[in-house]
């Protein structure tokens, strides 16, 4: 449907068979992104839920985070979508 955007996105691929899926809410910054994927995905690695490791990852930014990179423009866009479940 017009205007559903990442919603609509996030349905297509769980009618592709996709149980869940990290996505971006807007364009985000790919060196922030890229360190809390790392981090999420060392939970995942863990253990944790889905869920739970993103979580984790965007705090773990965050501690380490100075100044404007502590804006949720950098770690905020990042959602989970779906199964929330341990791989």
């Amino acid at each position: 449907e017009a205007g559903e955007g990442v919603r609509s996105l996030a349905h297509s691929f769980a009618y592709a068979g996709c149980p869940s899926l990290v996505m971006a809410l807007w364009q985000v910054d790919e060196k922030s992104t890229a360190e809390i994927l790392d981090r999420f995905y060392d939970g995942l690695a863990d253990g944790l839920p889905k869920h739970e490791a993103l979580r984790r990852a965007k705090l773990d930014f965050l501690d380490r985070a100075a100044g404007e990179l502590a804006l949720p423009y950098y770690w905020g866009g990042l959602v989970l979508v779906g199964d929330v479940t341990p791989v």
